[in-house]
């Protein structure tokens, strides 16, 4: 049988897409950050990491489903700047 590793981390069940969806926001926010001070994603990123970690010892959520929709957010939102950036409507 086939490594879905990749594939399970990458695609979310049709259970887990509103987890992943509603964290999506947190990842922008996270990349709107670095507007501010490239230092901000950074702390922003390991204090929503350590904040789903700390819950996931105490409640056993899988809260690997919230961290991976925050890397979607970051994701989209680094996408996003580098076509604003190669069609010119960002220096």
């Amino acid at each position: 049988m086939r490594d879905r590793t990749l594939y399970i981390f990458a695609w979310p069940s049709q259970e887990d897409l509103v987890r992943v969806l509603i964290h999506i926001p947190v990842g922008l926010l996270i990349g709107f950050s670095y507007f501010v001070h490239w230092v901000f994603p950074l702390v922003i990123m390991g204090a929503f990491i350590y904040y789903e970690w700390s819950e996931g010892e105490d409640i056993l959520d899988q809260s690997w489903k919230d961290v991976k929709g925050a890397i979607w957010g970051v994701g989209i939102f680094v996408v996003t700047i580098a076509i604003l950036k190669l069609v010119g409507y960002l220096c």
